[in-house]
């Protein structure tokens, strides 16, 4: 009725019904498909295999139980202590399900399993302790207890139940029980054997390197190595790098570009003026400058605060830092045997000129690596190569003298290096 309604509609007014058609056309679509019974998902196979947990946070537990926070234990140590209970929870999960001939895995197949993994005394060292254990637990358990000094059990033994579950389709709660306590109890006596270990070598830290002798000395942990087909690793610090961000790029990109940049970088005019400053209070004002002073004098002391710098940038990083302080530029002084002479008055006249020199003193020690210099340092550094220009100058000036010249030029300079003794770069 609807229907045959509507198609009159349509004819009548071709616009409105032809819509009202296809929208009941679509609506009737989607009816059809809900109605259609729907396929249920196949159920996917269970696989058969064993969880494998991390124990890190019931190791540390057991530590501060055990140890009554006395030692620390390192983060290699917890990392060969945890490989170590995965392998062996395996392995009792295996054995127990192997020996298992009914469908619900009990206690009695977890310490049958015991004894196959185990030597005979530390079988029984661990047989002993976890029956205590376990029975304590029971006991807690039925009467309702929480009073948390009497549950000695402190590995959850719901991560012994997700172990279980991976080789049995039942597993009774005394199994994860006696499982957890197998755990507990293995840890214990690993950190007992590390801590003497600890003790012979006067430290208060357990290591990884003394789990591994407590592994590769001691005859009952060589035998479960050994059936476990254990491989232990040597203890390795993960290297948690930092994020490395935009400023640390940029001043890495900017040491490469000025490590390949064979250009001068102190800039003519200010490094001038400081030189000149230095002519007129250390040698004969009369003297004429060679076109050629200088260049040479400005490749040389370039070349030299480089060296300087690396020998500066080596003292910072052996006290663990970064940034180059002025007591490094302090201790690199005292060890150079570069010769210097006293400025006297001419030290606060020099003051104004070296800070027109800062921008590529920076530059010379971002080409000797270095990512940050204070401003002292770059101030000391100065100061210093100042001395050192003075030494050198007076020495060019006496060649030039003993030659009978009135122009010094950058050969006066090279000799003066000469006569004191200083390798020309």
């Amino acid at each position: 009725m609807v229907r045959n309604f509507y198609k009159t509609m349509a004819q009548e007014h071709k616009g409105v019904g032809s819509k009202i058609m296809g929208a009941i056309q679509h609506a009737e679509m989607h009816i059809d498909a809900a109605l259609k019974p729907c396929k249920k998902p196949k159920p996917k196979p269970r696989k058969n295999s064993v969880f494998t947990p991390s124990f890190t946070t019931a190791i540390k537990r057991i530590f501060n139980a055990e140890t009554g926070h006395d030692y620390i234990i390192s983060g290699g140590a917890i990392t060969m202590i945890n490989s170590i209970l995965q392998a062996v929870t395996k392995t009792l999960a295996r054995h127990a399900q192997d020996l298992n001939n009914k469908v619900t895995l009990s206690m009695r197949h977890i310490l049958l399993a015991i004894r196959l993994v185990f030597d005979e005394s530390l079988g029984l060292n661990v047989m002993d302790k976890t029956m205590h254990m376990v029975t304590v637990y029971e006991e807690s358990i039925k009467a309702k207890s929480q009073d948390v000094s009497k549950v000695q059990i402190l590995v959850p033994p719901y991560m012994a139940r997700k172990i279980l579950k991976g080789v049995a389709p039942r597993v009774e709660a005394t199994a994860c029980a006696m499982l957890a306590a197998v755990v507990q109890v293995l840890v214990s006596i690993l950190i007992q054997r590390a801590s003497e270990y600890t003790n012979s070598e006067h430290m208060r830290t357990i290591m990884g390197r003394h789990v591994n002798k407590v592994m590769n000395t001691d005859t009952d942990m060589v035998s479960l190595v050994a059936k476990l087909h254990l491989v232990l690793q040597p203890e390795c610090k993960p290297v948690q790098q930092k994020p490395t961000s935009w400023r640390d790029k940029k001043i890495k990109r900017n040491i490469l570009e000025l490590q390949k940049d064979t250009s001068l970088q102190f800039q003519a005019a200010p490094f001038s003026r400081w030189c000149v400053a230095i002519l007129n209070n250390h040698c004969n004002p009369t003297n004429r400058l060679a076109q050629d002073l200088m260049p040479t004098i400005q490749d040389y002391l370039e070349k030299r605060m480089i060296e300087f710098f690396d020998a500066v940038n080596l003292v910072a990083q052996h006290s663990n830092r970064v940034t180059v302080h002025p007591n490094d530029v302090e201790l690199t002084v005292n060890l150079t045997t570069l010769p210097t002479k006293a400025l006297g008055s001419l030290a606060d006249e020099l003051a104004p000129k070296i800070k027109c020199m800062y921008s590529g003193a920076r530059r010379l020690s971002r080409k000797a690596a270095i990512k940050a210099i204070s401003h002292d340092s770059i101030e000391a550094t100065m100061a210093f190569f100042s001395q050192h220009l003075a030494a050198v100058l007076n020495a060019a000036d006496m060649v030039c003298s003993a030659q009978r010249k009135r122009t010094l030029t950058g050969a006066h300079f090279k000799e003066g290096l000469g006569l004191l003794g200083i390798h020309v770069i």
